[in-house]
């Protein structure tokens, strides 16, 4: 993951970029909340990133490593999220501290709907 820091040189009504990083194939929905930034890739499901603004920096939280396409997903809590997927499913996606790797997102639950749910 590259974060580029840059000066503030803020000007008023004018977009300035502060960090940016790379680390998708095909990101099809970004979602913030609060310092969470969630986003979702055909290829790579749901990422979990956080914002530091006292050092002007994102950080890879969080990544479910399955081959999941999210249609759509939304932050239930800071730790737990809901995906829908392609197959028709919910999947709830959450942090495991405690396990062997804190980086991955883990299933805590998965139901089969029989539906597409495209938005959340």
């Amino acid at each position: 993951m590259k974060n580029h820091p840059q000066k503030n040189n803020y000007k008023l009504g004018q977009l300035t970029e502060l960090t940016h990083t790379h680390v998708h194939v095909h990101a099809i929905q970004v979602q913030i909340q609060n310092d969470l930034i969630l986003v979702g890739d055909l290829m790579r499901s749901l990422s979990v990133f956080e914002y530091d603004e006292t050092e002007n920096r994102i950080y890879e939280e969080a990544t479910d490593w399955k081959t999941t396409w999210p249609l759509c997903f939304s932050a239930v809590s800071k730790t737990k999220f809901l995906v829908s997927d392609d197959k028709a499913n919910l999947i709830m996606l959450g942090f495991n501290k405690f396990g062997s790797d804190p980086s991955r997102l883990e299933y805590s639950g998965y139901f089969h709907t029989g539906t597409h749910i495209t938005r959340m």
